[in-house]
């Protein structure tokens, strides 16, 4: 099937030189910020335009670009959208401290240091978890790491991407949360402990929904007993405080575990978790 012509009328005198025109140029910008169009130069129509997304924060963004012949005529703008990993700004809690995690390897800006979380001890307010320095001399922290970071309460940084890595992480407690989830409070012989106000909180109820690149501490359940809170300790000396010195035999007198959660037949040289406490045995 045929739709009805359509007529046009043109004179082409005979003197009239039709010049030929070349894909000379391209602009770009990103989501509705025309303002802020980037422009570069093309060599031919088969060229290739260089798109900087170095300063996109990281998200689900939209590519708008448009190219320009040699007589300064411009193309229709076309788009296409695209997952932006370059970029990501943290806005530091009014605690002062906060949870985070990436599936790349970011650098840490001036001003916003990085922690990372490992064994329990007592402290004056409470049972606390132990808060360690990632190496400050590389200042990246690794793809699928839950880290803390912070910083001046309020500020917002920006951590971009980089192909370097930085120094493994050993014995973190923390766990990356790179796409929000829900966790439940307690699973096989784990508690869950997500951060407020500066502290971890249990989980409570069946579950608690876990924010897109945050962290949570996973603990064994006879590590933490009935503790509801578990206080940050910066403290950075090696080992842990005795909480109580007893003989081997009364030892043996209730079950032992190490901080795994593994049970013992016998204390073994180090910290043991025994009748719901911890002893260091040397």
């Amino acid at each position: 099937t045929w739709s009805a012509p359509a007529t046009r009328y043109f004179i082409l005198r005979e003197d009239d030189v039709i010049e030929p025109t070349t894909i000379a140029r391209y602009k770009y910008w990103f989501d509705a910020e025309t303002s802020g169009a980037k422009a570069g130069e093309l060599a031919s129509a088969s060229d290739t335009m260089n798109i900087d997304i170095s300063d996109v924060e990281a998200g689900e963004h939209t590519l708008w670009w448009c190219v320009g012949d040699s007589k300064g005529a411009w193309s229709e703008a076309r788009s296409t959208t695209f997952n932006s990993k370059s970029l990501y700004n943290f806005t530091v809690p009014e605690s002062g401290i906060g949870t985070f995690a990436a599936d790349v390897n970011l650098t840490l800006p001036d001003g916003l240091k990085a922690h990372f979380c490992t064994e329990l001890k007592e402290t004056e307010e409470g049972l606390g978890i132990k808060v360690v320095d990632i190496d400050s001399i590389t200042g990246i922290i690794n793809q699928n790491t839950g880290v803390l970071l912070s910083g001046t309460p309020g500020e917002t940084y920006q951590l971009r991407y980089t192909a370097e890595e930085g120094a493994e992480i050993e014995n973190n407690t923390l766990v990356s949360v790179v796409q929000g989830s829900d966790i439940a409070s307690e699973v096989g012989g784990y508690a869950n402990f997500v951060m407020r106000d500066g502290q971890f909180v249990k989980v409570a109820g069946d579950n608690a929904s876990v924010p897109d690149n945050s962290a949570y501490l996973h603990l064994p359940t006879v590590v933490v007993g009935e503790a509801d809170v578990i206080v940050l300790n910066y403290e950075l000396e090696s080992g842990l405080n005795i909480i109580k010195k007893v003989d081997s035999e009364s030892m043996l007198n209730g079950h032992i575990y190490n901080l795994n959660g593994q049970r013992l037949s016998v204390p073994r040289q180090g910290i043991n978790i025994i009748n719901g406490r911890k002893v260091i045995v040397r």
